[in-house]
């Protein structure tokens, strides 16, 4: 039994490694894109600099900002007075909102853990990545995100989720708390993470000691035989080695996780390629299919022979053409003209018709007294959208709106326009097409001699 506990004594001591964690980094996702105003934004970077303040002084900081695209302001091993001066000239500009995107980004940088502190509105536009796969990464790599609510229309649904599935925080939309509140969560969060990163280093080592003495073991009397003592030492050791041998080699299999060599998502033991990328490249193959189908029809119509010319008119009886002779004079005849109009489409009423007239721009939005049309709908904005006519063809064009103008179903800022396309703003339906209205028109009468 001594020598048992010496083996396992000893083995204990060779292995034990302690692994001391560094400061947890912070990074700031800041949104700059147009879905904020600029007092939103000054009121959220104000927030943001007073946390920072009062982090310990060896927290690495950095700092990315969102809007049409992802940009790194200063990345996450610097200094916070570098983080600091790089929030002073942040202002809303873009069209859209790459929430996901830059939340991707920044958890790849943070590679070995981190604190993601997320000011945003939480509404996502355009971006490549979904929540779920923002939630995997940050798992992988041992990331969590503190959100915090900032503007007029926060969706604190998306904000809660995303603290949720990365085990961090979620700091309302409170304008005169944020700063406290918002140091609170992140020093909680910090804590968190570096307790977690403890308990998954080995344990310490024990301070060395003095081996024991080399123990000499008999063999019980009468059997003649003597066991040398470095035999025990021996195999203490050897014990100690396959030990080492297996940690480390489970260790080493932990770290080597398979990754997507496109999008940098973890792959699952049984996949061989990323089911997100796999599907889009199914999805470009079909695009093109449909393509060369469309280019074989159009080929196809291109060489349909021409229909058969008509015949001579002349080859026919002269009085098979010849009118017969009226009753009475005709004076007046009904022609049809062709009209652009504007057909809106409101929820619960009767479709009504506008028409548009070169020389005019036709403007859409609330407020009655500056627009053409004055819709009383919340979604839009005071001036929504105007049609202007413009080098012999209609445009339709976006007055910078919060909830934007699609065409088609396609967001639009400027667009021309063409008969049948459909226009959405809010939550009001348009359409842009040509109406058929009759005229009278003055004809000599000929009475028949």
């Amino acid at each position: 039994m001594r020598h048992a506990a010496l083996v396992i004594a000893v083995a204990i001591a060779a292995i034990g490694q302690f692994v001391a964690a560094g400061p947890v980094p912070v990074v700031l996702a800041v949104d700059t894109s147009r879905s904020l105003s600029r007092s939103d934004l000054a009121a959220a970077i104000e927030s943001l600099r007073a946390m920072v303040r009062q982090l310990p002084a060896d927290t690495p900081v950095g700092a990315i900002e969102f809007g049409d695209a992802a940009r790194w302001l200063v990345r996450p091993d610097a200094a916070r007075d570098l983080a600091l001066r790089a929030l002073s000239d942040l202002e809303p500009h873009g069209n859209f909102t790459l929430l996901n995107d830059a939340l991707f980004e920044t958890a790849k940088a943070l590679a070995k853990g981190g604190v993601v502190v997320l000011a945003s509105d939480g509404r996502d536009e355009n971006s490549a990545t979904t929540t779920d796969d923002v939630s995997r990464i940050c798992a992988a790599n041992g990331v969590r995100i503190v959100t915090l609510g900032v503007g007029r229309r926060v969706d604190e649904r998306s904000l809660r989720r995303l603290a949720l599935l990365t085990d961090g925080a979620h700091v309302g939309p409170e304008p005169f708390a944020a700063a406290t509140n918002l140091l609170i969560a992140v020093e909680s969060v910090r804590r968190a993470a570096t307790e977690a990163i403890a308990r998954s280093a080995p344990p310490p080592s024990p301070p060395p000691s003095r081996p024991p003495a080399p123990v000499r073991t008999v063999v019980p009397a009468g059997s003649g035989v003597t066991i040398p003592a470095w035999i025990p030492v021996v195999l203490a050791f050897a014990a100690i080695a396959a030990v080492t041998s297996i940690l480390l080699w489970r260790r080493q299999r932990r770290e080597e996780r398979r990754i997507c060599e496109r999008c940098g998502l973890p792959l699952e033991p049984w996949d061989e390629a990323c089911p997100q990328c796999r599907a889009e490249a199914e999805r470009a193959d079909s695009e093109i299919r449909e393509k060369h189908d469309r280019e074989n029809i159009a080929r196809a119509v291109l060489d349909v022979p021409a229909p058969p010319a008509e015949e001579d008119a002349g080859a026919f009886d002269p009085e098979l053409l010849a009118r017969a002779p009226l009753e009475e004079p005709i004076d007046k005849t009904f022609v049809f003209g062709e009209q652009l109009v504007v057909i809106v489409k409101e929820h619960r009423k009767l479709p009504r018709t506008f028409p548009l007239v070169p020389d005019t721009p036709f403007t859409v939005g609330r407020a009655p007294k500056v627009n053409t049309i004055a819709i009383a709908d919340p979604t839009l904005s005071a001036q929504h959208f105007r049609i202007a006519f413009r080098e012999g063809a209609y445009y339709i064009a976006d007055l910078e709106t919060t909830n934007g103008t699609t065409v088609n179903g396609e967001r639009v800022r400027v667009h021309k326009l063409q008969p049948g396309d459909r226009i959405r703003a809010g939550e009001v339906d348009f359409e842009f097409r040509i109406q058929l209205t009759p005229s009278r028109q003055q004809t000599a009468g000929k009475e028949s001699s």
